[in-house]
């Protein structure tokens, strides 16, 4: 709370994001490390299908973490501020 009465509310999504990072480098590693260690056929098919869906999806992953946070820094840079008002408060336990 500041000293005008004020309290000053920061947004979420404006930090690094390192959990959504590990997230999507581990969904692009699982089907090429799976293929690589593979014993048999079955495994390196196993392997194989993995990387195809899971390898797009991890980079899908790590850019829309990118582009949310240019967003939201973005939004920081040339927003507008505002005064909202509190219309009801709830005791939140």
């Amino acid at each position: 709370m500041t000293d005008s009465g004020f309290v000053e509310v920061r947004g979420v999504g404006r930090e690094r994001n390192v959990g959504w990072r590990v997230l999507s480098g581990l969904l692009v590693a699982v089907g090429p490390v799976v293929a690589a260690l593979a014993d048999g056929t079955s495994q390196l098919v196993l392997g194989g299908v993995l990387a195809i869906v899971l390898v797009p999806t991890g980079v899908g992953l790590w850019r829309g973490t990118t582009r949310a946070k240019r967003r939201l820094l973005r939004l920081d840079e040339v927003g507008l501020p505002a005064t909202a008002a509190i219309l009801t408060a709830a005791n939140c336990v």
